[in-house]
């Protein structure tokens, strides 16, 4: 559900006793509203709740009350757990009853729950919320209906992908720095570091593998890449660069000693890549003279003999 449909749902919450008018209608008016502040929090509330779906199907069935809108859509998916409630012989969706059972129910659901949510952040920006869906519901080798009841109902991210604060503030409600903890890998369940790795990478094969899902193939696909040293050095160097300008420098740190040994062993080597001092003027000189400075100084010599159109003699010591 979008945030206009959560808003306008949120209003005929039984539990609500405030106004029933919508945050947007506040905005749209562009007036002071004495029910402004009463409004927000309680769109805040509800909008804050990724299981928001099967909350406010449940709420308006033990109510029993009418369903107050016409949803389409992947929606539907929470009329029709609503109208589950309502009459479970009547209505019953065993879809729904698969989502409700992974998302809290058996002993094993929390493990399950957070292996579909990891897998449902896994979204890549480009990739429509169908076609993931489908992608994961082949993974975890459960049927589409059920991932997708799932996510509609309990785990509803993918229709507020494009809200970044939400989604941060789901998969790192204390921001990242807890990262930097040297305790980090004891002091966090493992579902939410394979929530976050989901996050920050966007793919769902290396999410699988994390999970358990699946053979040693993505090992071996990561082992085998021709960059795997390089890029290794870059993500332990960006880590350690980070952490300088967190300023976090006199914290004692794994990653940033990391980073100091590399550091030393690649001058030690000499493989330094420090930036000549006119690199921030790139825009300013041509290419041709770009590779004469990193060149001997005879080369350099003739070379600005060259561009001098040889008028002068300028002796390079």
């Amino acid at each position: 559900m979008n945030a206009k449909t959560i808003d306008l749902l949120s209003t005929y919450d039984p539990l609500y006793r405030g106004p029933r008018v919508t945050m947007s209608s506040i905005v749209a008016s562009n007036k002071p509203n004495p029910f402004q502040a009463t409004c927000r929090d309680r769109f805040l509330a509800k909008y804050t709740k990724p299981n928001f779906g099967y909350y406010i199907a449940k709420s308006m069935a033990n109510a029993r009350l009418r369903f107050p809108i016409a949803l389409v859509g992947r929606d539907t998916w929470v009329f029709k757990a609503y109208l589950m409630l309502l009459d479970h012989d009547k209505y019953f969706n065993h879809h729904i009853v698969e989502a409700y059972h992974l998302s809290q129910f058996l002993s094993i659901a929390g493990e399950l729950g957070s292996a579909i949510k990891a897998m449902l952040i896994a979204c890549k920006f480009s990739e429509t919320t169908e076609d993931h869906i489908t992608a994961v519901a082949d993974v975890m080798g459960a049927p589409r209906e059920t991932i997708d009841a799932f996510e509609s109902l309990f785990f509803n991210v993918l229709d507020r992908r494009e809200d970044s604060l939400f989604i941060a503030k789901e998969v790192y409600p204390d921001s990242r720095l807890v990262e930097f903890d040297p305790n980090y890998m004891m002091n966090t369940p493992y579902a939410d570091i394979i929530k976050r790795v989901a996050y920050n990478h966007r793919d769902i094969d290396m999410t699988s593998y994390l999970i358990g899902i699946g053979d040693q193939t993505y090992f071996k696909k990561m082992a085998g890449r021709t960059d795997r040293e390089s890029e290794l050095a870059k993500l332990i160097m960006g880590n350690g660069l980070l952490m300088t300008h967190t300023n976090l420098m006199n914290q004692h740190s794994v990653g940033l000693s990391r980073a100091s040994t590399l550091l030393a062993a690649s001058r030690q080597s000499g493989n330094t890549s420090e930036e000549p001092a006119i690199a921030g003027m790139e825009s300013f000189y041509n290419l041709d003279f770009e590779k004469a400075i990193g060149t001997n100084r005879d080369v350099s010599r003739a070379q600005i003999r060259k561009d001098a159109g040889d008028r002068i003699v300028i002796d390079i010591p």
